[in-house]
């Protein structure tokens, strides 16, 4: 049987692995989409999309410094507990999971030409998952128990039910197939009736592609929350909402910029 203090260190070592991995795919996309992002989103008139975008891409920076401070709580943080900067982070995660949510909707409510039926559909279920997903980590700060820190710990306790994270991942899942739905029976209509105006194939090319991606990488998480033990899900969720943000910047990103450029004429 290993020795408590040793398998303490694997996990630290593990945890920060993960970190470093989420950091490194958060920088690099940034530095890779900057000038795009420059041109298409700072540039620009000011809109609730880009107000969603740049909450739901910042966010990830400030998700970054939380998860470290959690991590490495005993050096930095003696004083506080650490299951407040874990309720912190998770807030964090779910407001920028939801801008970007948002960002989605706005898209395939755009593809069906802003039907107010359509509309009123995906604010209602939009409404719905958020409040879920705010109630849930409400409740995992009230239940879950409370583990002060030690002078022998080496890293912050993770307190997280996998309840919480399954629940998490699969209410964003839950968006996604809505809002794919949505677009394949635009798409099909669309098809049949020949109906492809330019904006409509703007969006709706690019943008049931990075639906996908996101469902796919839902399904990984809910598969990969299930199996891993509960003190590596604070971490593990890092990398995996970085590629979320990351798919959902580029989306509009491209959007914006096939928008704007001039119509081939053959």
């Amino acid at each position: 049987m290993s020795d408590p203090a040793v398998q303490q260190l694997r996990d630290f070592v593990f945890n920060n692995s993960l970190q470093a991995c989420g950091l490194t795919i958060l920088l690099y996309d940034h530095c890779l989409i900057l000038e795009q992002e420059i041109r298409y989103i700072w540039r620009p008139r000011f809109s609730l999309v880009t107000a969603l975008y740049i909450i739901a891409k910042y966010l990830g920076f400030v998700n970054v410094c939380l998860t470290s401070i959690s991590l490495l709580a005993p050096s930095m943080i003696d004083s506080l507990h650490c299951r407040v900067f874990q309720a912190m982070n998770i807030y964090i995660e779910v407001i920028g999971m939801a801008a970007a949510g948002a960002i989605l909707a706005l898209k395939a409510w755009a593809v069906w030409e802003r039907n107010k039926a359509v509309g009123i559909g995906l604010l209602l279920t939009y409404t719905f998952l958020l409040g879920s997903a705010l109630i849930a980590t409400t409740l995992w700060f009230i239940i879950a128990p409370s583990t002060p820190l030690t002078r022998t710990r080496i890293s912050c306790p993770q307190d997280i039910k996998s309840i919480y994270a399954v629940s998490y991942w699969l209410m964003c899942l839950l968006l996604e197939t809505i809002v794919t739905c949505l677009l394949l029976v635009k798409g099909a209509r669309s098809y049949k009736y020949r109906n492809m105006m330019q904006f409509f194939d703007v969006i709706y090319t690019d943008g049931l592609l990075y639906y996908l991606y996101m469902s796919s990488l839902g399904i990984t998480a809910v598969i990969l929350t299930k199996v891993v033990y509960p003190k590596f899900l604070v971490s593990l969720g890092l990398p995996l909402r970085t590629i979320g943000f990351s798919l959902v910047t580029r989306s509009v990103l491209r959007t914006r910029e096939r928008a704007l450029q001039p119509p081939c004429i053959i």
